[in-house]
């Protein structure tokens, strides 16, 4: 292996807990760690959570313990406030990165200087929003607008906030929301006729769209996707997957680094014995092949399996385990002891991969060099000071070290890259690999001759801005559909498309106006 000389006489040992990307639950699992994990002899490092806000309440507990936790995906920019997260580590980059490469590509690569914002409230939205933000201002690109909406939002939230991207004359909107979310977004949006081909309008998203696109693709075709987003029927009409292929064509976004390869010599044998290990997603035991009740399809360069099925006498799970014995991949997914368990699992013989996995395994190299560097009998804050101090090596995702900064400890801020994709329109889930954007050279394309996919009845690259009808006399608003006739009993006597409510200006006793 990779690392054969690193600890050779050592054995890291794990545990696995489910944060279920919830607050209570996260901090709950953390006072496990620090109390009862491995019989009561405590965890040294937590790895991970997933999400940037449990991995937040996580710290919290953690913090008061001296004890060190590495995120191999919580990437918001809040994370990296060393007051608030002490012992907070993380080997992807912060989402500054993710919105100053935004920030750079739409204002630096295509030379717009207008965008619309619509983002999510959570901490990896909203953060990375604000940072996004930061970075337009910097490279002057203008924020026409900026829209949120909640986490699950209200239909009528989610119209009125892409209302005001029709009612606009700004064509390139950034997102920037959690995947579910962002699937209500796209699919209010297309409803709207201001995303897909032929709208004029280009969207550039993020990573919670890019790398996660079958959950926003859920949201997208679900007949009910949101039950606490109000009524059924109060929803867009639920899209085909044809449908999401016409309303995806021509976006443009940001992705998590799918091969390392031109940035790690380590990663291509990495990834090769990666693949080459045994499938855990469950299988039929009289043929040996997968589950054929599964419910979820993982779809890799080298072919597709199904997982998530039921327990039966014709699927049976992995029976692997954690240290304590505690099954991985056969899960209770309702709570209810009268239904079969499902069979999770990866499926490493599809050639797929999550582009945070490679993350992952640079934090536990990066724990076992801490761990060397310190000596048997290590003291946490010793190990705290170690990956601060001293760790620094050639991982599979580049060069990895942490900061140590009076402002800033435990981030990445090395070997920080992201790839630029587009959207062909060919189908719902095939995002095309334009380029690698590194914190030090920019956007270099992959191919010098690339062309852009754009969503115009013509194909030509779209403009930021268009023109719009300003709002007549007797109105208000900022100029086409927008404009909204003043009340009754009130006027405006001038045009434009700067006017609100405010200036229509009530009539004086004696007189009367009707709309306006």
């Amino acid at each position: 292996g990779v690392w054969d000389d690193l600890l050779p006489d050592t054995t890291i040992v794990y545990e696995w807990y489910n944060s279920g990307r919830d607050a209570a639950t996260s901090m709950q699992m953390a006072i496990e760690c620090v109390t009862n994990a491995f019989g009561g002899t405590k965890a040294d490092v937590v790895l991970g959570p997933a999400s940037s806000g449990p991995s937040m309440n996580v710290n919290l507990i953690l913090a008061n313990y001296e004890m060190p936790q590495i995120s191999y995906s919580a990437t918001s920019p809040a994370l990296s406030n060393h007051a608030e997260y002490p012992t907070f580590f993380r080997t992807p980059p912060s989402d500054a990165f993710q919105g100053i490469a935004s920030a750079d590509v739409i204002k630096n690569v295509f030379g717009w200087d207008n965008v619309i914002v619509i983002s999510g409230t959570d901490s990896y939205s909203s953060y990375g929003t604000a940072a996004f933000e930061l970075s337009a201002f910097n490279v002057e690109l203008s924020v026409t607008q900026s829209k949120q909406v909640n986490e699950m939002p209200s239909y009528s939230s989610l119209t009125a906030a892409v209302h005001a991207i029709s009612s606009s004359n700004t064509r390139i909107v950034f997102m920037m929301a959690q995947s579910f979310t962002s699937g209500l977004i796209l699919r209010e949006a297309y409803a709207q006729g201001v995303l897909g081909a032929g709208s004029g309008y280009v969207w550039f998203l993020t990573d919670a769209v890019t790398n996660v696109l079958g959950t926003v693709i859920e949201s997208m075709t679900a007949a009910d996707p949101c039950p606490d987003c109000g009524d059924a029927t109060e929803a867009p009409a639920a899209m085909t997957e044809a449908e999401c292929a016409v309303a995806l064509k021509g976006t443009l976004g940001m992705a998590q680094v799918s091969d390392f390869g031109k940035m790690s010599d380590a990663y291509t044998d990495w990834v090769t014995r990666f693949w080459a290990q045994t499938d855990t997603a469950g299988s039929d035991p009289s043929t040996g092949g997968e589950c054929a009740g599964g419910e979820t399809t993982i779809t890799g360069s080298a072919g597709s399996m199904l997982t998530n099925a039921p327990m039966s006498d014709t699927c049976v799970c992995s029976l692997e385990t954690d240290s304590a014995g505690r099954l991985l991949w056969q899960l209770d997914h309702d709570d209810d002891d009268l239904t079969p368990d499902r069979c999770a699992g990866m499926a490493y013989s599809t050639g797929y991969m999550n582009g945070y996995i490679p993350y992952a395994y640079d934090g536990i190299v990066a724990f076992a060099q801490a761990v060397a560097i310190v000596g048997d009998g290590f003291s946490r804050p010793a190990l705290l000071d170690a990956l601060r101090m001293n760790v620094s090596f050639e991982g599979v995702t580049g060069q990895v070290e942490f900061t140590n900064r009076d402002d800033n400890k435990g981030d990445r801020e090395v070997g920080v890259a992201y790839t630029l994709v587009n959207h062909d329109g060919t189908d719902c889930y095939t995002l095309t690999s334009v380029g690698t954007w590194t914190v030090d050279t920019g956007l270099a394309l992959a191919d010098d001759s690339y062309t852009y996919v754009w969503p115009t009845a013509d194909g030509a690259k779209p403009s930021d801005t268009v023109a719009i009808a300003t709002c007549p006399a007797g109105s208000y608003g900022s100029g086409g559909a927008s404009c909204q006739t003043c009340p009754d009993g009130s006027y405006n006597e001038f045009s434009g498309t700067t006017y609100t409510i405010e200036d229509c200006i009530a009539c004086l006793r004696g007189e009367f106006s009707i709309g306006g």
